[in-house]
């Protein structure tokens, strides 16, 4: 054996351990971790668009990494701004651009409150896909069960330097459909 073989097994460990650890802590199976949030966010991306549903409605009110990932997932963004007193999508706004090109919405988790997101799922869980960004909210919960990234359809973490989980780099995603997640795994 050498060095780089021992060494990759002892990190494949750890990451293993990680990966457990977190699954746990979120209270779920269906984890993927990869290199980068948005690398989490792309694979998502990539994996709900098809021909017929290339759009994906985001905020404005985010880092070019997700509209970036967007685009090369091949997906158009359609932005709506945030509803100040939610933290979600503004619904009059979002009503307007939801289409069937549509293939998902975009919640950036910043500061919205558990009533709004529960009114929020309420009213659009199952009816489109919803994505969760949670870069800076690993941890925060919906209730006692719902950990923030797993309420909605998918979500992707980022663990990378300035967020409360710091990697350097690394992130990780969630989809609640194993085939799905089957399927973004290779």
């Amino acid at each position: 054996k050498t060095i780089i073989d021992l060494l990759f097994r002892k990190n494949i460990k750890i990451l293993n351990i990680f990966l457990n650890d977190l699954k746990k802590q979120l209270n779920t199976e269906n984890l993927l971790l990869t290199s980068q949030g948005r690398v989490a966010a792309y694979n998502i991306f990539k994996v709900i668009t098809s021909e017929t549903k290339k759009e994906i409605i985001v905020s404005p009110y985010t880092l070019t990494e997700v509209i970036n990932a967007i685009v090369y997932a091949g997906a158009i963004p359609i932005y709506v701004d945030i509803d100040i007193k939610t933290g979600l999508p503004l619904e009059d706004e979002l009503e307007k651009k939801i289409n069937p090109r549509t293939a998902g919405i975009v919640i950036t988790h910043l500061f919205s409150k558990k009533e709004d997101l529960i009114a929020f799922k309420d009213k659009y869980f199952g009816k489109i896909i919803i994505i969760e960004d949670v870069a800076i909210n690993l941890g925060a919960k919906l209730n006692d069960k719902e950990y923030l990234g797993t309420v909605f359809d998918y979500g992707f973490y980022s663990f990378g330097i300035m967020k409360n989980l710091c990697t350097f780099h690394g992130g990780a995603l969630f989809a609640r459909d194993k085939e799905k997640l089957k399927e973004i795994e290779k």
